[in-house]
């Protein structure tokens, strides 16, 4: 089967202007290109969707994820989605483009440290109790409320309010999921997640990304395990399968093309290797959740 291109959105600077590098509407307002798709589409920045109340399902790069209650969503650019979900009213998606953060943060692995952008494996679904729908909710109308003023300082407090909620759902997170905070002091687990997102195209083995990281096996592997739970086999071989997932349901490539183009020798491996760790041959895949 062949697929269409994948509908893709993007930040649109016409609109917020080339310093405005970041919007919050209310959820129904993005009918247009997320609710409004059943059919798996992207975008090409990050977006942080607030329920107060929602029942449904949504679609992350082919996996479903049933919703019930106040949530929180965290979604990385090019996370292929569609949804099927009722939501209370007052649901908002807060979205913002990389260059916004560079723009203010001398830490420009930032977004990488956080838990549900550092590693794709993560579900990025956060239920939230009452007491923190009531903090995520007043940063929300805070940053709204900022961004719909005319002061000069805005844009500051936009992004004072943008931080306190990163942060603080980056905590939730962490400890609804268990997950090691300690990301914040340990640069080798971002530089890996660097090195998958440059070559897990071409290489794929425990030794391949121990040697660019100029450290032995054994260390990697415990490096995954401290950060991430899993050996640094698993790791790898899910960031693989989270990428061919991606290009079989964005691309025109045959399922042969993709095979090579991700350094299987031939066809007939690649399927089996995807059969074994998704449940489904990558023609069952694309046919099931592509457009």
């Amino acid at each position: 089967m062949c697929t269409r291109d994948m509908l893709t959105f993007h930040f649109s600077k016409a609109k917020n202007g080339d310093q405005q590098l970041v919007d919050c509407l209310p959820f129904e307002a993005i009918a247009g290109y997320s609710n409004g798709l059943k059919d798996p589409h992207t975008t090409s920045f990050y977006e942080l969707f607030w329920f107060p109340q929602v029942e449904g399902k949504l679609w992350a790069d082919g996996e479903p994820i049933e919703l019930s209650g106040p949530t929180a969503i965290m979604l990385p650019p090019f996370t292929v989605r569609s949804w099927q979900v009722d939501q209370s009213a007052d649901s908002y998606v807060l979205f913002f483009v990389e260059d916004f953060v560079d723009g203010f943060l001398k830490d420009t692995a930032f977004l990488h440290r956080l838990h549900f952008f550092s590693y794709k494996q993560q579900s990025p679904v956060l239920p939230l109790s009452k007491e923190h729908l009531a903090r995520i909710s007043e940063l929300y109308a805070s940053i709204r409320s900022e961004l719909g003023k005319s002061n000069l300082d805005r844009l500051f407090f936009v992004q004072a309010y943008w931080y306190q909620l990163l942060l603080h759902l980056n905590r939730l997170y962490g400890e609804h999921y268990r997950l090691s905070d300690r990301c914040y002091e340990n640069t080798e687990i971002i530089r890996l997640k660097t090195l998958l997102k440059q070559h897990i195209q071409h290489k794929q083995t425990v030794q391949d990304y121990a040697e660019m990281m100029d450290i032995n096996r054994n260390q990697l592997n415990a490096l995954c395990l401290r950060f991430y739970g899993e050996n640094a086999n698993v790791v790898i071989r899910n960031s693989l399968l989270q990428v061919c997932k991606s290009e079989l349901l964005s691309s025109k490539l045959t399922i042969a093309e993709i095979s090579y183009k991700f350094n299987f020798s031939a066809p007939p491996n690649f399927s089996r290797f995807f059969k074994r760790y998704v449940g489904l041959t990558p023609a069952e895949y694309r046919e099931k959740y592509s457009v």
